[in-house]
């Protein structure tokens, strides 16, 4: 199945009257008794109608018939046809377009600003002869200059050249010392090559549409009430498929799982965990059911089959479970070793931590330490049992309890350091609330003391300066010369000693002053 549509062409070019096709199978992968049993194998009939009205329509000289093409679609295995139209090539020649006044008005202001000269067109061109004479009814009449002769052709005006005449007719009257009279094969317009081209012959493709009558021959289309059926049909046809499906899975599980229990029961690996009596069981009813299989259970229920797998399992789940325990348990001891030594250390660090940090009570303490001694001898004394014990009986030490124990160490585990999680976490708190409180009482008593001393009294008493006696001469000497000499300034104070604090001639203490 192609998932994108497929196109087909399908071409008749010998018919010229209306015809009718056939669509049919190809060669068949098939042997050719089993395709009759298809029956015909012409899966369409199309009549055409028009043909030889398309062709008596499109009939004259440069016309070629190419025949009548059929376009179908294959979408996805489904073949319909889409179009049929009849093809003609026709020779045709294509008409040059007049200039519009707008595209004259365009080009003149194109030559105008690009100072294009004027080149004088196919007509104006036939006035002049080869030679470059003028014919003899050009030449001037009498009277007239014959310097110049003009023609008037519109907008424009071309030169008669006559004998020896040198001048040009443009309106500067510039004179044109190279001109001989003939005119230049480069001054011929690009115009005349242009109208060339338009005119050369055309290849035009013609289609006519043909009017189609499909009949449908393979298989036709269901009514209302056939297509109930069908459906219906189709439905027990996908629920007879969805039984058989289970049926047969059913039927391979049981077929694998007697095989595998045929290998194992006598293989190396399994030989061990099995008894005498065991292994022939499973092998007897292993036999039967292998024989069953490929003669009356070959077409028998899905629940038959269900039915023996169970029984097949439930004989041999002792010994499957023996080997899985035999092969798991070295795993499970490791993992309880792991356990042991996570719990030991933990119970260790947590003995030795200081009073102010013990977040444990002494009863959590023993009850970690009673759990892991009890583990450890429980280990030691199941080991000691499952190493007496066969492999194929029972198992003493099971990979079940190993986890309960592992499971109850790390309960206990977990539930110390949760603990001691939250209370590090509320003893931070608790510091930090302190800090606070106290800054709080500091701040405030800094603040009571504040107010309630007064600001005025708050000053410096100003030290009471003594002069020793031996400079109290040298200050009145200072004094008594500046006082002479009129040194002081109008507003300054001279300190005058009293009685009190002259020097006392008996004792010679010093005097006190304030200045």
């Amino acid at each position: 199945m192609n998932p994108y549509l497929q196109k087909k062409i399908l071409t008749f070019n010998k018919h010229v009257n209306d015809f009718t096709f056939y669509v049919s199978y190809g060669e068949l992968p098939v042997p050719s008794h089993e395709a009759l049993a298809i029956g015909s194998q012409n899966i369409t009939k199309i009549d055409l109608k028009g043909v030889g009205t398309a062709i008596e329509k499109n009939k004259g000289e440069g016309v070629e018939p190419k025949g009548v093409i059929a376009h179908f679609l294959d979408e996805n295995g489904l073949f319909s046809l889409n179009l049929v139209e009849s093809v003609f090539e026709k020779n045709t020649t294509v008409e040059p377009v007049a200039e519009d006044t707008l595209s004259k008005l365009g080009s003149a202001f194109t030559n105008l600003f690009s100072g294009g000269s004027h080149e004088p067109t196919p007509e104006e061109n036939t006035h002049d002869s080869e030679d470059g004479k003028a014919p003899d009814d050009h030449k001037p009449h009498e009277g007239e200059t014959g310097d110049s002769h003009e023609k008037d052709t519109g907008n424009e005006s071309v030169p008669n050249v006559g004998e020896g005449s040198t001048k040009s007719a443009n309106e500067s009257g510039e004179s044109d010392a190279g001109n001989t009279g003939k005119i230049d094969d480069a001054k011929i317009p690009d115009k005349v090559n242009a109208t060339a081209e338009a005119n050369k012959p055309k290849l035009v493709i013609v289609k006519e549409s043909i009017e189609v009558q499909t009949y449908i021959l393979d298989v036709l289309p269901l009514d209302g009430e056939q297509f109930k059926v069908s459906s219906t049909k189709l439905k027990e046809l996908d629920e007879i498929d969805r039984t058989r499906t289970l049926r047969e899975k059913a039927r391979n599980a049981l077929e694998s799982f007697v095989s595998d229990m045929q290998h194992k029961a006598y293989s190396d690996d399994h030989e061990l965990f099995l008894t005498e009596e065991e292994r022939e069981a499973i092998g007897k009813f292993c036999s039967e059911t292998s024989d069953w299989l490929y003669e009356d259970g070959a077409d028998a229920e899905k629940n038959i089959y269900e039915d023996k797998l169970k029984e097949i399992k439930l004989l041999t789940k002792d010994f499957l479970d023996r080997a899985r325990e035999y092969r798991e348990r070295p795993d499970a001891l490791e993992a309880l070793d792991k356990m042991l030594n996570i719990s030991t250390s933990f119970l260790d660090g947590s003995k030795k931590l200081p009073e102010d940090l013990q977040y444990f009570s002494e009863i959590e303490l023993t009850t970690l330490d009673k759990a892991v001694k009890e583990t450890l001898e429980w280990k030691e004394k199941q080991l000691e049992e499952q190493a007496k014990t066969p492999l194929s009986e029972a198992p003493v030490l099971t990979i079940r309890s190993i986890a309960e124990k592992i499971d109850t160490l790390d309960r206990e585990v977990k539930y110390m350091m949760n603990k001691a999680r939250v209370e590090k976490l509320k003893k931070q708190r608790e510091d930090a609330a302190k800090l606070v409180k106290e800054a709080e009482e500091k701040l405030k008593a800094d603040k009571l003391k504040a107010e309630q001393t007064p600001s005025s009294s708050v000053h410096e008493e100003l030290p009471i300066t003594e002069i020793p006696p031996a400079d109290w001469k040298k200050f009145e000497e200072m004094i008594s010369e500046n006082y002479d000499n009129e040194t002081f300034p109008e507003d300054s104070e001279v300190p005058v000693a009293s009685e009190e604090n002259e020097p006392s001639e008996s004792t010679g203490e010093p005097l006190h002053t304030e200045l």
